[in-house]
């Protein structure tokens, strides 16, 4: 028994040293993010990423969140997953990361949930982590453009008005082409004449009888 004590003190030893060992070298990322939506449609993230102890490319998931207008407090929608990220050195970087398709107009704000795809990673601390909630800021939808209300267009073709010129052709072409307007206006004057001469006729008659 004695034995069995003695040596369990060097082993106790080794496995205290060991889960340390395992624990400084973890891949860490410690990860930061603002939201940055500049369309009705399309909701990003700016992050900042600080990786430690990466001595290979580690991959993260990434899946937008949202709480929709008017449900409960604790009631959160997943929205869709984004494109996955990388993580494949130490030091510092800062990725945009967006998700499109999004009516951003039926939440009223969004949280950005990672996820450590691999055994031996953290995000900040944890194997998943949401980053959020943030207040949806993300610009309203536009007004659709009214449609203009056509013109009606009148039924029925409108009866054009002849014109003068136009009558006096019809009445010529109805004649076969003589005018008669002229010949009646010099029987007329002809008529006239006629009348005129018989009366200075009849009165000098008069005269000389007297």
């Amino acid at each position: 028994m004695r034995v069995l004590r003695f040596l369990s003190i060097p082993v106790i030893a080794m496995g205290t040293l060991a889960l340390a060992t395992v624990t400084a070298s973890a891949n860490t990322a410690t990860i930061s993010a603002k939201l940055n939506c500049t369309s009705a449609t399309k909701v990003c993230f700016d992050l900042a990423i600080t990786a430690t102890n990466f001595s290979e490319a580690h991959t993260l998931h990434l899946t937008l969140l949202g709480h929709k207008k008017g449900a409960p407090s604790t009631d959160v929608t997943t929205i869709g997953n984004l494109d996955d990220l990388t993580i494949s050195a130490n030091g510092k970087t800062t990725p945009t990361v967006c998700l499109t398709g999004v009516t951003t107009s039926d939440f009223d704000s969004f949280s950005l949930r990672i996820t450590a795809g691999d055994r031996g990673v953290d995000v900040n601390g944890k194997a998943k982590v949401d980053l959020g909630p943030f207040d949806n800021n993300c610009p309203a939808s536009p007004s659709p453009t009214p449609t203009p209300t056509p013109t009606a267009t009148p039924t029925g073709t409108p009866t054009p008005t002849a014109s003068a010129s136009a009558v006096a052709a019809v009445t010529l072409a109805q004649t076969g082409g003589f005018d008669f307007r002229f010949p009646l206006i010099g029987l007329v004057l002809l008529v006239a004449g006629g009348a005129l001469y018989l009366i200075s006729a009849s009165r000098g008659r008069s005269a000389n009888t007297k």
